[in-house]
């Protein structure tokens, strides 16, 4: 499942506080004493659509002069992605949104490996003659989610799995080839 920006916040908040609520009444005391709540629990309530709520909860707090230039931003500029990106956003509240575009990108080079893996997976099971039917029952694993893995779809199997399932395909692909290569000793050598 796929996370939103509005989920990354819920959750960026309910770890700063340490409570369990996304209530924005029980997090503004928070925020008023621990800082690093304050720039996540305001792009919740915009993402919400709860900012007036949230600047009555703040009414007469720092937090009210914190806000109320976002408050402007937002107003004018009309929706939080544009928030996010004016000059005048200040950068904790832009880090926020680097935050989660970061952890909601595919990690390239993780994908990179998979495929890097799937790939010798796929001619060490082949060099050593293994079915994938066998593979799944040596290994106990659901063959349509080896099978769709081996044919590259990497969604399939976790980075662990690949990771076993290579090694298995691996050792007896290793096995296989030593049996086949002949043994060198010094009498096979001489002529």
């Amino acid at each position: 499942m796929k996370l939103s920006f509005e989920g990354f916040l819920n959750k960026r908040c309910r770890k700063i506080s340490g409570l369990e609520t996304s209530s924005f009444r029980r997090l503004v005391p928070h925020a008023q004493e621990t800082p690093s709540l304050r720039a996540p629990l305001f792009l919740l309530a915009a993402a919400r659509g709860k900012e007036v709520h949230l600047m009555s909860l703040v009414w007469g707090t720092e937090l009210e002069d914190e806000y109320r230039p976002l408050m402007r931003i937002l107003r004018d500029k009309g929706s939080l992605e544009e928030l996010i990106y004016d000059k005048r956003t200040p950068d904790a509240y832009k880090q926020l949104h680097r935050d989660f575009q970061h952890l909601s990108r595919p990690n390239v080079l993780e994908r990179q490996a998979m495929e890097r893996l799937r790939t010798r997976t796929v001619s060490a099971l082949e060099a050593a003659g293994i079915t994938r039917y066998r593979l799944c029952k040596d290994l106990k694993l659901d063959p349509g989610n080896v099978y769709a893995y081996l044919s590259g779809n990497l969604d399939k199997v976790s980075a662990e799995t690949a990771q076993r399932i290579y090694d298995y395909a691996h050792q007896l692909s290793s096995a296989i080839q030593e049996r086949k290569e002949p043994e060198h000793t010094a009498e096979n050598n001489v002529k």
